[in-house]
């Protein structure tokens, strides 16, 4: 736990360093960060996923990179075969044919290709870099970065692109989710979200989607049912089991991913009047998540539980935002709030957290 702790407090002094060096007045929260605080605070992460050799599924991820053969023809096989999730696969055998057969080099390369566009996104968007990154960790997202690295990569990589759904570029969009998709198919469903995340907050289509998360909700168990028919005889079949035991999302995660949709439901009009359409995108994703949280709230943390990551990363761009321009009056009040109650709700999420590692030791 103290190696996520550290995170916090590196991102705390690394504020404490900025401020200091421009007196508040002066400060402009429409300057992006210098690229040094970035690096440093998103690198410092990546340090401790790259050296890691055991935290809840990183053993597997190892003992399957070890496992993979090597050569490009191997690679180029994989490419035309109905191995699951081709892409991360033929990455993997490309990597240690071309460039190293040691795990920590491969678990660094995901680490970076991770950690890169979210980096990119919270400097270029957030109009303070350094509270979406506190955010970030606060939200325990940061744990996504040790396991479940795969899904958190095709996140990342997804919300590096989100430019291109803001844009309206569908072409673009769709090869890169397509390229994605090969990595963790769960990449697919950000493709009906092309189609609205950009209408104005709170519109007629985020409306029915409310609606449709609503009436999951309510019709959990035949839902569940059905599920449980259609993956009978797939490569899911023997999650089923774990699907079913499975308590679901915890209600201080739902609670908390629906602070900011309740911010922009607050202040709904002035964030209309601003009409930034990125910071829209960001609510109505945001609203998502929260959606998707509720409904794994009464079914599966594991299954429906894990879709929010695509979409939770908004929020971090959002808060800031709704404190600066939205909540002015208000935002030291709020900033402090938040922050109060993101740091208790990680000491809840992470009191059985761990960290091993062959290289740094291990570390409760």
């Amino acid at each position: 736990m103290i190696v996520f702790y550290s995170m916090i407090f590196v991102i705390l002094i690394l504020m404490f360093i900025y401020r200091s060096q421009q007196p508040v007045a002066k400060i402009r929260i429409e300057k992006p960060i210098p690229w040094g605080y970035a690096i440093v605070a998103m690198g410092y992460i990546v340090f401790w996923a790259a050296l890691r050799s055991g935290f809840v599924d990183t053993s597997a991820y190892i003992r399957q990179f070890q496992s993979m053969p090597v050569g490009l023809k191997e690679a180029y096989d994989v490419l035309f075969s109905d191995v699951k999730d081709k892409g991360f696969v033929f990455l993997q055998i490309v990597f240690k044919t071309t460039v190293s057969r040691d795990f920590h080099m491969w678990l660094a390369l995901i680490a970076v290709a991770t950690a890169v566009p979210i980096m990119v996104v919270f400097r270029n968007r957030s109009v303070v870099f350094l509270y979406s990154m506190f955010l970030f960790v606060c939200s325990t997202t940061v744990v996504w970065m040790f396991n479940g690295i795969r899904q958190l990569l095709v996140a990342a990589l997804m919300f590096g692109f989100g430019y291109l759904i803001e844009e309206r570029k569908f072409v673009k969009f769709l090869i890169v989710l397509f390229i994605c998709a090969t990595i963790h198919g769960t990449a697919w469903l950000m493709m009906p979200m092309y189609f609205f995340v950009t209408d104005k907050p709170f519109g007629k289509r985020m409306l029915i989607f409310i609606f449709a998360v609503l009436a999951c909700a309510v019709s959990v168990a035949p839902l569940m049912d059905s599920m449980e028919t259609v993956l009978e005889d797939t490569h899911y079949s023997g999650n089923l089991k774990q699907f079913a035991e499975d308590d679901g999302v915890h209600p201080l995660r739902v609670l908390f991913s629906c602070i900011p949709v309740v911010l922009a439901v607050v202040r709904r009009k002035q964030i209309m009047s601003l009409n930034n359409r990125y910071i829209n995108m960001c609510v109505n994703m945001s609203t998502i998540a929260a959606g998707l949280y509720f409904v794994g709230m009464f079914t599966s943390g594991i299954m429906i539980g894990r879709l929010p990551i695509y979409f939770v990363m908004y929020s971090y761009v959002l808060f800031p935002y709704l404190f600066e321009y939205v909540y002015k009056e208000a935002k030291s009040s709020l900033y402090f709030v938040i922050s109060m109650v993101y740091l208790v709700f990680f000491y809840l999420m992470t009191r059985n957290i761990y960290y091993i590692s062959d290289i740094l030791g291990n570390y409760a």
